[in-house]
């Protein structure tokens, strides 16, 4: 595990493989082990070099002394200090839910660094105020459960997931993190900054059948200038990122 002050946080992150660096941004609620548990480093390690990180709050990266410091600029600010750190000119993002966000930030805001990019579970949209929306539900929903692994468990019989699965026994983290964490998206100017057209790296868009069951992000990829859309069948929000099929 490797460690840089980013703003006066302490930011975690693997370097595992060898090859073009891969940072990997996982899901709210989730550190960077996330990736491993899901089989994603064992089967990218001989190709990439993996670099799943901690986000601020989670796993082994300390809380900042103030709110302002969830936001997710400040996240994106902590992948570009990590890239910098280890000499990364360009490397590519891989981004699940909330780090699908991160990783639209960092590919429209950044495109002389951002070499290629996987959303599973996000994607640009044309208006973005359904998505603040939402971010601010599960933000409320996080500090009144106070507990994020019931919440998600809940989530994971809704989508059908198998009871075995790895996903259901994962350590979730703190609910006032998980809410911060998703309240530093919300005052973010998306429809300006991360408009469609703004995302110019080479893009997937991975997407479970059940969570844009009118394809509503068909006509988004297509005006991104070098994306490509996958959708999984029967595969919800939480199902498509928690196996290495789906991103």
């Amino acid at each position: 595990m490797a460690a840089l002050q980013s703003h006066g946080v302490e930011v975690h992150f693997e370097l595992v493989g060898r090859g073009f660096p891969l940072v990997m941004l996982p899901p709210a609620g989730f550190d960077g082990s996330f990736w491993r548990l899901a089989g994603y480093i064992d089967a990218l390690d001989d190709v990439v070099t993996c670099v799943p990180v901690d986000p601020r709050g989670l796993g082994g990266s300390t809380r900042p002394a103030e709110a302002g410091g969830y936001r997710v600029g400040a996240l994106a600010g902590d992948v570009l200090a990590i890239a910098d750190q280890q000499g990364f000119a360009r490397f590519a993002v891989s981004g699940a839910s909330l780090g699908g966000a991160v990783g639209m930030l960092l590919a429209a805001e950044y495109p002389d660094r951002v070499a290629g990019l996987v959303l599973s579970g996000m994607c640009p949209v044309f208006d973005y105020s359904e998505l603040r929306h939402t971010w601010r539900y599960l933000a409320r929903l996080a500090r009144e459960a106070g507990d994020v692994a019931d919440a998600f468990r809940h989530v994971c019989d809704q989508e059908g997931l198998p009871a075995d699965s790895w996903i259901r026994r994962a350590e979730q983290g703190d609910a006032d993190v998980v809410a911060s964490l998703l309240e530093g998206l919300v005052e973010y100017d998306w429809d300006r900054r991360v408009n469609p057209s703004a995302v110019t790296s080479p893009t997937l868009v991975v997407l479970g059948d059940l969570e844009d069951p009118t394809a509503v992000t068909a006509p988004v990829v297509e005006v991104m200038p070098r994306a490509q859309r996958v959708t999984l069948a029967a595969v919800g929000h939480v199902g498509g990122p928690s196996t290495p099929s789906g991103c």
